[in-house]
């Protein structure tokens, strides 16, 4: 922990490491998620067709449901979706639709995910 002694100029408490041990574990599911969502075009079939329900993404891209759902709800937990109860559709925005399928966002991802 000499990074955290250093920069901090305190010593590192069992808390704050298993803190930072839970944003990596965090940051690194997501970064997976995200990746899957590339590659298995979730994220695309979203910016083509607009709101969709877990179904209906599943069936436009052969994900199976219940994995399309749970990948709907995890991004829609870390913000990159919107979801309305009432429709129970999810909407990918259009800043997020650009930056992970037409800016460097989706390369990155798939870069870090590819070693």
């Amino acid at each position: 922990m000499t990074v955290m002694t250093e920069v901090t100029g305190t010593e590192p408490t069992v808390d704050s490491v298993m803190g930072q041990i839970l944003v990596e574990l965090g940051s690194s599911v997501g970064l997976l998620l995200s990746a899957l969502g590339m590659r298995t075009g979730l994220w695309a079939a979203l910016a083509e067709v607009g709101p969709l329900t877990p179904p209906e993404l599943s069936e436009r891209t052969g994900v199976a449901a219940p994995l399309a759902r749970e990948w709907l709800r995890a991004q829609a937990a870390a913000g990159y979706l919107r979801y309305d109860p009432h429709s129970e559709r999810f909407t990918l925005p259009e800043a997020v639709a650009v930056a992970m399928l037409h800016a460097p966002g989706g390369a990155m991802i798939d870069a870090c995910t590819s070693m």
